[in-house]
């Protein structure tokens, strides 16, 4: 007899709990049928066959022949795909045998005690299914899926020693629809290789996956929910005993117009809790966002599902859901602030890109918080590190996640760093010697100003010498272009070269004009090793050369040619190194 099952392409073995049997059916009586059947056959086992197939209504008849023809082929067929018997061909085997001995309540030791995958999936997306099964030690089991769209080969795993085996399948459908994808395990280990024998054992489940791109292309609309009151407090914070968290509590209504649609588990709503300075909003955003569908409402609220790691509502029902806001107080500028939020997050299907819809306007507020006027430097540290000759300037305080920083009268916000809880920053640079003053400022206002002291000289001593060429030029697309290329050695020192402009370039015409107009472009680019950056004490990109060491450097110029009076030009290098 052929074998006819299914592919598997991933098995793996552990123990894992019984959590149930597959589903069986008994029925009586039982008929004994012994050998194979198939278009042609007679004898009392065809009868036998027969009369089974007249009482369980696949054959209609007024009573059993003893020859299989093509109504008792037709009834096997009918029955088979009944009872998910794979390849419904009418042969009356091994496989179709063992469904039935199944069905009369024999028992073979082996069973499903679990299946598990997703409920739903894109097109094209790979989903998992896992299939725990469990069966005598040494047992051979051969794995076969019917996916729905497709029958794949089988996969035999034996289990050794182990009684219980979990093996994961992967599959992606390329069509939207409902498929029901069926498991069947099968034990022919008895059989020791033959094509057929009466000691083959099966067990078989199913699951059923909904498969489409677009699940719904509704709208969601967002209004104050009616049965509950919004509400604003505060809340002990354990992790900051003296700043409680700001909360923030909505219930919040959500529609689907048009359509079905999905809300995401997570960032589905975007709250900020609002101080209002003269006619001006100025806005924190949550430490954290808590929301979850209310079920125990006083009147009709529908039963929501989860699709992949969304929130489904079906068009035209809507959903209440409880949305916790909470602001870390200790981030917070003194004063009186109230909660807002509007709009949603959702999508149409469950690998798209998310999409927003503005909604009510929903507040609550206000609670007073008391502290900080503005941005707060409680003390200031420096480490010169002599081997790159940098001083790291970091600074404490409070609040010091989204202010402008300034040393020295000049912004290095370019070149700072901060921290997550907007307490602390620091930067890198190169400092003469001396006292410089350091402060931050935002909105609100600007902070006490601390001033940092640079000890040692950390000024690069060396000199540059440079080996340049130029290479071609090239006239292409209407403009006129020309390299560079050569190294600059540091000798006697360290040096520091002006990242974007320690190398200059121009076209000069046969009169010795000089051309670099507005529209005329000059880069520096490094080469070969990658150039060591650190910046001076203004937030200036230097390139960093230790003493002895050389770097490769390629300076290209440009020019449209309309910008550039008519004549003959050649490529001129300006001096090195600035």
């Amino acid at each position: 007899m052929k074998k006819y099952l299914f592919s598997l392409l991933v098995v793996s073995l552990f123990i894992v709990p019984f959590i149930g049997l597959a589903q069986t059916t008994a029925v009586a009586p039982c008929p004994v049928i012994t050998r194979n059947l198939t278009l042609g056959s007679t004898g009392p086992e065809v009868t036998t066959l027969q009369q089974y197939l007249i009482d369980e209504g696949f054959l209609n008849s007024d009573g059993p022949t003893g020859y299989f023809g093509k109504m008792t082929k037709a009834a096997v067929q009918a029955w088979q795909k009944d009872h998910n018997v794979l390849p419904n061909n009418g042969f009356f085997g091994v496989i179709s045998r063992a469904v039935l001995n199944a069905l009369c309540g024999e028992e073979s030791g082996l069973s499903i005690n679990s299946v598990s995958g997703p409920t739903s999936l894109a097109i094209g997306q790979t989903g998992t299914w896992a299939v725990n099964a469990t069966a005598p030690s040494g047992t051979n089991l051969k794995y076969s899926v019917d996916w729905g769209d497709v029958i794949a080969t089988p996969v035999v795993a034996g289990l050794k020693t182990e009684t219980s085996q979990t093996s994961t399948f992967t599959h992606s459908y390329g069509r939207a629809g409902t498929y029901t994808v069926r498991f069947l395990v099968s034990d022919n280990s008895m059989c020791g290789g033959a094509a057929e024998c009466d000691n083959f054992k099966y067990a078989k489940t199913s699951i059923t996956v909904v498969v489409g791109d677009d699940l719904g292309q509704g709208v969601p609309k967002v209004i104050r929910s009616g049965y509950r009151t919004n509400n604003i407090l505060l809340e002990y914070n354990a992790k900051e005993p003296q700043s409680p968290w700001l909360v923030g509590i909505f219930y919040v209504d959500v529609i689907a117009e048009n359509g079905d649609i999905l809300i995401p588990l997570i960032g589905a709503f975007r709250p900020n809790a609002i101080k209002r300075v003269g006619n001006v909003d100025q806005s924190m955003p949550p430490t954290s966002v808590e929301y979850s569908p209310v079920n125990n409402w006083p009147m009709a609220n529908p039963t929501i599902t989860k699709v992949g790691e969304n929130y489904k509502i079906a068009k035209g029902n809507y959903k209440t859901f409880l949305v916790k806001a909470y602001f870390d107080t200790s981030k917070m500028f003194a004063g009186s602030y109230f909660v807002r939020t509007s709009g949603i997050a959702y999508r149409h299907n469950i690998s798209g890109d998310y999409l927003w819809k503005d909604g009510e306007e929903l507040s609550v507020g206000y609670k007073t918080i008391v502290g900080e006027q503005g941005p707060y430097i409680s003390g200031v540290t420096t480490s010169y590190d002599s081997t790159q000759k940098l001083t790291v300037v970091t600074a404490k305080g409070e609040r010091l996640s989204n202010v402008n920083i300034y040393f020295n009268g000049r912004s290095v916000d370019s070149v700072a760093s901060r921290s997550t809880d907007g307490r602390e920053f620091h930067f890198n640079a190169i400092f003469d010697s001396g006292n410089y003053p350091l402060y931050v400022q935002n909105a609100i206002g600007k902070s006490n100003t601390v001033h940092v002291t640079i000890s040692g000289n950390n000024d690069g001593i060396g000199k540059p010498i440079a080996k340049f060429s130029g290479g071609p030029m090239k006239l292409l697309n209407g403009t006129l272009g020309a390299a560079f290329a050569g190294t600059v050695t540091a000798s006697g020192g360290d040096i520091y070269l002006p990242k974007d402009w320690f190398l200059n370039g121009w076209f000069n015409d046969n009169k010795g004009i000089g051309y670099s107009t507005n529209g005329c472009k000059r880069s520096i680019l490094g080469y070969g090793a990658t150039p060591s950056i650190v910046y001076d004490k203004y937030g200036v990109a230097l390139y960093k050369l230790e003493d002895g060491g050389n770097q490769s450097f390629k300076l290209e110029i440009s020019c449209p040619v309309n910008e550039l009076f008519a004549g003959i030009y050649k490529a001129q290098l300006g001096e090195c190194c600035l």
